[in-house]
């Protein structure tokens, strides 16, 4: 460093921003002059919360893959077309209007 870049005074300025593919993208204050600028690059890592949770907590939680042994949701397309199908038997009229008879 010169005896001018020490005599200079250093204007320090914290500018949200964001880093994707290498690329580092910032909205710079009006106000600020051109020139040269250090730059400092400090990643805040938050993690990713569904309902609450991050990835990690969901994973560990002791629901998560309750199910996987129960024979019948081995393929999970066609169970949920089967409780679809039953649904759409039951709603489409035949068993409703069996209840409004008293056969059910």
């Amino acid at each position: 460093m010169s005896a001018i870049q020490h005599a200079m005074p250093v204007q320090a300025v914290r500018v949200p921003g964001k880093l994707r593919k290498g690329k580092l993208t910032v909205k710079t204050p009006v106000g600020l002059p051109d020139g040269n600028v250090e730059v400092t690059v400090t990643v805040e890592a938050k993690p990713k919360k569904r309902n609450g949770l991050s990835l990690e907590e969901l994973l560990a939680h002791p629901v998560f893959g309750m199910w996987k042994d129960r024979e019948d949701m081995k393929d999970p397309h066609a169970y949920a077309r089967k409780i679809r199908a039953k649904f759409n038997k039951e709603f489409n009229g035949e068993r409703l209007q069996r209840r409004l008879n008293g056969l059910d």
